[in-house]
């Protein structure tokens, strides 16, 4: 038993799918070291606020300003902190940069391989590798808990990302479509969604459709007829649209974060997988047998992991423009009817 709390720093900043993809690592802290009761901060991005807050294992969050005096005086503050342990989550130079900064001369600073930047690693103390048959990102992730016992293993973790009561399922009957993403390349065309809504609204007319996303989509000001279809896209907070989307029926969905934190509160989803790797950020069947990853498996070039397409003009995006209409509609035949 430790006569003293130790403190950890988790270096997260962003994205939503990617902190989602990180909950894991608290909730394993709490079921699997609880004897050592560590002190749990967080630093990240002030707009995921709604979502971190919600989760009582941190005990303090940190948000990464804008301004370079006050960044400065941040990383001043967060090394008078004194951390046990920094886990450097994001696998950029700029994060790990920061992680270094904040462990300054003293070994903290830990990541985990393969680092989505090259020169990461360069600033850390101590390296782990993901499990060779565990390909998703919330094992990677789970990696660094090696960092405090050897014998630990990610293949082992029970993955409950124990939301709150307040992101519970209710009886509203409801769909989600959330075509936004940050990447071009990630992008389903614009007259799919829209005729995926038609024929869900022709076969399952006691659902109502909302809408969520950001506000630089296309639909952000678009005007929907039919009485059943709401467009929230650009019109809610993160708090909102998390609320909505956890207690919705089914979630339709590109590789981004409300999908990944809708498959988190164990809503059933379809997830449309164009240049990433579904293996890597897709459904685990681990949480849920009736979600489903859709992608193409006659393209070589995919999953490029590019934001975009470099290919000729006849072939750009084909990855996803070639995911039907009628095959994404028969996923969610299969999930609303089983």
């Amino acid at each position: 038993m430790h006569a003293f709390r130790e403190k950890i720093l988790i270096v997260k900043l962003s994205s939503l799918g990617d902190i989602v993809h990180t909950l894991p690592v608290l909730l394993e802290l709490s079921a699997k070291f609880s004897e050592r009761k560590f002190e749990i901060s967080w630093l990240a991005s002030e707009k995921f606020q709604a979502l971190l807050e919600t989760y009582t294992q941190v005990k303090n969050l940190f948000f990464l300003p804008k301004a370079l005096s006050k960044k400065l005086a941040l990383l001043k503050e967060l090394r008078r902190q004194n951390f046990d342990y920094i886990f450097e989550l994001q696998g950029l130079l700029k994060t790990s940069l920061i992680a270094r900064l904040i462990s300054g001369r003293q070994k903290k600073v830990h990541g985990v391989l393969p680092a989505r930047e090259t020169l990461a690693p360069f600033f850390w103390d101590f390296k782990y590798e993901q499990p060779v048959h565990k390909k998703h990102v919330i094992y990677k992730n789970l990696s660094i808990l090696r960092a405090l016992s050897t014998s630990y293993s990610p293949e082992e973790a029970k993955l409950d990302f124990s939301a709150l009561p307040e992101f519970r399922r209710s009886k509203h009957k409801y769909l989600v479509l959330a075509p936004s993403t940050t990447w071009k390349s990630k992008h389903w065309p614009e007259s799919n969604w829209l005729e995926l809504q038609e024929k869900i609204l022709d076969k399952f007319s006691l659902y109502k459709i909302i809408w969520l996303g950001d506000q630089r989509h296309p639909f952000f000001a678009y005007k929907f007829r039919n009485s059943k279809v709401e467009n929230l896209i650009g019109k809610t907070s993160l708090s909102q649209a998390l609320k909505i989307v956890s207690q919705a029926e089914l979630v339709i969905g590109l590789d981004s974060g409300l999908t990944h934190f809708a498959h988190a509160c164990k809503v059933k989803v379809i997830a449309l997988f164009g240049p990433t790797n579904q293996e890597r950020n897709g459904v685990l069947r681990d949480l849920d047998f009736f979600s489903r990853n859709i992608y193409q498996t006659d393209l070589a070039c995919r999953p490029c992991q590019k934001r975009v397409c470099f290919l000729k003009e006849e072939a750009k995006y084909q990855c996803l423009e070639k995911v039907s209409v009628e095959r994404v509609f028969d996923n969610v035949n299969r999930s609303l009817l089983s």
